[in-house]
């Protein structure tokens, strides 16, 4: 949930207009992935280790569906 907001707010900024769920992201995701961290950290079911694993690991996710995944983005 984290790294998609993160996505959607950067590829808003990027292209500089609206991309598809950047509302959503600022105002549930990022807040939600923010306190989820937090509250699991403080109570030693997270280590700082393991939720910087866990953020590569989604990236890494992210980036592999982006290159099966044919854009419908049009090319300039």
């Amino acid at each position: 949930v984290f790294v998609n907001a993160i996505s959607h707010i950067g590829a808003t900024l990027r292209y500089r207009r609206y991309s598809p769920g950047p509302v959503t992201a600022v105002l549930l995701n990022l807040p939600f992935s923010l306190v989820f961290f937090r509250r699991m950290l403080a109570s030693d079911h997270l280590s700082w280790g393991g939720l910087l694993m866990a953020v590569a690991l989604a990236r890494g996710a992210l980036e592999a569906g982006r290159a099966l995944v044919p854009s419908t983005r049009r090319q300039h």
